[in-house]
Order: C-alpha cells, then sequence, then structure tokens
C-alpha cells in the first residue's frame, strides 16, 4: 500500500477539489431529557482540545451519559469490538471493515452498546438486524474504498439517547493548505541545525492548526482496543485527499486513535459527522510490540512515521447513507439480514466478579445469562490469593460453585454438568451494577 504522507519537502500539503457548498443531510437530534457535555454546548468558551500525532494525549471521556457520548458506542461482536455512532432512530453509522470481513464474511452477532465505560452498560445493548453497505468494499477490497455501513437496530435508541447529523465534508482548499505548509515550514525552522528537534516542532504545530484552521477541525470518541473497553477522544486537524478512489474520498486526520476506533464518526462542533475511521498507515517499525516482542496491531510515531485515514462523506456516500436509512437496497448495495430473534435491547446489564481471599488456590466456575441472553457455564479457574474471575451478564443473579482442599461451597439451586461430571450451584441475587463476591476461608 502506497503511502498516504503529508510531506513538506516531501512535507508539502496538497488541496482536494475547490470547496463545494456543504449540503447537510438528517439533522442531529438532542432528547430533551439528555444533557449536553458542558464542552459542547452552544455557550462553551472552548471546545475540548487534544494533542494528536507525537505525544498521545487522547482523553477519556468520564460522564458517557451527557450528549454527544449518549449516541456514540461500541459495536460488540463475536470476537471482535468497532465503534459507532447515532445517526437516527434506528440507525448507526461505522465502518464496513468492522461488520464484514473478506475471508469470513459478515458478523453474525453484532450488538450496539451506547456510552459503555469498561464492564458498565449505562444503557444496555440494542441488537442489530440489518447491515448495508456498498458493493464496491466486497468486490474492490482496497483500503478506503466503500469503508461505510449502516446498521439497522432491532429498537430505536435514537429516540432515547439522540443521534449525530451527517453531511458532505468541508474540502480543504489550495489557499488553506498554503498557509497550512508555511506554518509547517517556519515550524520545522526553528529547529534550526537541532534535527532531533524537528518532529517535535512540527508535531506542536499541528496540535496547533485547528485554532489557526478552525473549519478544518473534527472531534471523535471512540473505543481504541488498547484503552479497555472505554470511550476516549481527540479533537484535530484534518485535510482531504486529492487522490478519489472512484466514488469514495479519503480524509487525513491527526487525531490519536488505535484499532477498535475503527467506524467512528468524525464529527465538526455542530454534531454533524463528516468522516469515519477507516484505516492506519505506519513504516513497520512504530508497530507497539508485546511483552514477548510480537508486533500488535498498535502503531505509534511522528507525523511522517504514521497516518490515521478516515472515510470521508462525499455527496455520494451522504446520498448512500440517505437510501440506507430508508432501507433501499439498490444494484450498489449489499443487504444482510441478522437473526430476527435476537432480543432488541439488553438492558440493566451488569458485571461480577468472585475473587479469591483464601490463602490457597481454590477452584472456580460459574454459571451466567451472557449479554446475548443465553445461560452459559464457565470454569473451572484455578485462583491463587487475591485473582479473580469477572463477567458481564443481562440478569440480576449468577451462580457459582467453587472447592480447595479444604473445604467447598458447593449449593443445590442448580445442577450443572461440566466435565462429565455433575455439579450443585449457589444462586447470588444484587441489585448493584457491579458485585464482587469474596471467597473467604476462615
Amino acid at each position: 500500500m502506497k503511502k498516504l504522507g503529508v510531506l513538506f519537502g516531501s512535507m508539502v500539503m496538497s488541496a482536494s477539489v475547490a470547496a463545494l457548498p456543504v449540503a447537510k443531510e438528517g439533522d442531529a437530534y438532542i432528547p430533551k431529557s439528555i444533557t449536553v457535555d458542558a464542552h459542547f454546548s452552544a455557550d462553551a468558551t472552548e471546545k475540548p482540545d487534544f494533542a494528536v500525532i507525537g505525544d498521545d494525549d487522547r482523553e477519556k471521556q468520564w460522564d458517557t451519559t451527557s450528549y454527544p457520548h449518549t449516541a456514540l458506542g461500541q459495536l460488540v461482536m463475536d470476537g471482535s469490538t468497532c465503534s459507532a455512532s447515532l445517526i437516527g432512530e434506528y440507525h448507526v453509522l461505522t465502518a464496513a471493515h468492522c461488520v464484514y470481513d473478506h475471508d469470513n464474511g459478515f458478523k453474525l452477532r453484532v450488538f450496539f452498546a451506547p456510552g459503555r465505560v469498561g464492564s458498565n452498560f449505562p444503557f444496555g445493548l440494542y441488537a442489530v438486524t440489518d447491515i448495508y453497505l456498498p458493493r464496491d468494499y466486497m468486490v474492490k477490497k482496497e483500503f478506503g474504498v466503500g469503508d461505510l455501513a449502516v446498521l439497522r437496530l432491532k429498537e430505536p435508541a435514537g429516540n432515547r439517547l439522540g443521534w449525530l447529523g451527517y453531511q458532505v465534508v468541508n474540502y480543504t482548499t489550495p489557499e488553506s493548505l498554503d498557509q497550512v505548509n508555511d506554518y509547517l515550514r517556519d515550524a520545522a525552522s526553528q529547529a534550526g541545525s537541532q534535527s532531533s528537534m524537528r518532529d517535535k516542532y512540527i508535531n506542536e504545530a499541528i496540535d496547533e492548526l485547528v485554532y489557526i484552521l478552525p473549519e478544518y477541525k473534527t472531534h471523535y470518541m471512540g473505543y481504541s482496543g488498547d484503552k479497555d473497553n472505554e470511550m476516549w477522544g481527540d479533537t484535530c486537524f484534518y485535510r482531504t485527499i486529492d487522490e478519489p478512489m472512484g466514488n469514495y474520498e479519503l480524509v487525513q486526520s491527526y487525531c490519536d486513535s488505535q484499532p477498535g476506533s475503527s467506524g467512528s464518526g468524525f464529527f465538526n462542533d455542530d454534531y454533524y459527522i463528516t468522516s469515519v475511521r477507516s484505516f492506519q498507515n505506519a513504516r513497520a517499525e512504530n508497530f507497539i510490540t508485546d511483552a514477548n516482542g510480537n508486533r500488535t496491531a498498535f502503531a505509534r510515531g511522528d507525523w511522517n512515521d504514521v497516518g490515521n485515514y478516515n472515510q470521508a462523506l462525499n455527496q455520494y456516500a451522504v446520498d448512500m447513507i440517505r437510501r440506507w436509512k430508508q432501507d433501499v437496497v439498490d444494484e450498489n448495495t449489499y443487504h444482510q439480514r441478522l437473526n430476527q430473534n435476537t432480543t432488541g435491547h439488553l438492558d440493566n446489564l451488569k458485571s461480577f466478579s468472585v475473587v479469591n481471599k483464601c490463602n490457597e488456590n481454590v477452584w472456580i466456575a460459574v454459571r451466567f445469562k451472557n449479554l446475548q441472553g443465553q445461560w452459559v457455564n464457565r470454569g473451572f479457574w484455578d485462583k491463587s490469593y487475591n485473582e479473580d474471575i469477572d463477567f458481564q451478564m443481562s440478569s440480576s443473579y449468577f451462580y457459582f460453585t467453587a472447592f480447595n482442599s479444604n473445604r467447598s461451597w458447593e449449593g443445590d439451586d442448580v445442577n450443572v454438568v461440566m466435565y462429565d461430571k455433575n455439579y450443585g450451584m449457589q444462586q447470588v441475587n444484587f441489585s448493584e451494577q457491579n458485585y464482587t463476591l469474596r471467597l473467604v476461608c476462615n
């Protein structure tokens, strides 16, 4: 894949097509019962601004019960997660690669978790019943070609939580990019002969572009895979790429993000999404390795080492999204119907943990209703002192059994067969959002 760079010297930014009138499609909606985050209120004196390429200054979103956080969420699927945004009563916008894999096909079970924070699901889970995406994405298999999808929910989450609008991206003009290049040249010249400081000055200058050209400022909040299922956000400068990919176009954003944030809607101060997080481009040496020295999917580097790219909402994409919101399937669309028997809305989700407070190891097994509404058995785990297990569930009680060399916690509330042996389990009821059961031997 070629490098979509922003280089002058090799860093000169080039412009996309001349700026076009921005046609708004699908207004944002804020329910009266939902408060607006203070950073985004109409009379706010400043918006949340974060660093971009260079130092990682993503900000954790602590209160996800305020707008626009209520309209943003995580896609919970078999074996993976992504990010997504409500754009109507029933519809969610995300990236096509989140729900369709070229090797394995469509995800079979998809849930939207608005405002998720770790093990806390403040608004529950909403089941996806239909997926709409471009046939171009399935056929052409190229980065940045049709990486958009609209998902229909079984229940109208938007009425409860609000939604974002969507519109054609504001194209960067030749004049504005000339201004950017001049600013970056001045930043680089501050380093003088100290080449080691060059990237530092340029990184800081890119951070400041949101103040110099606020018309090209964008926000996002998503679920990067390195942030433990928490919503983190960034604000940054973006530019449109002047290399159309057939009917599609790209945006390069300078926001910090990692895999898992794919599908995040990047929106302006008026809550209109103008692009969707698609892919990253990085040099091999910029991928982070784990404790065993294996390369992960996460990358980090300076402005010329890594790039984050979004699928732009041009007029073609906006028209396509509008049709999908009307459940229109044409020759350019692939439609997948998911399991219609799935519960539409799993609310009052809870999390529980079982921790060993004995001085010797304890074997633990549990039975609970998972996020898909199915009763499952899990275990056994051999846990030493202060080690625990934790799960999310969709009921107000669970069952457990445990034992060690000195005692047993078996019960008679339910009997289950595990590893060809029958075990009696105790039922544990609780009303809290998060509950911890401590196993004590003394």
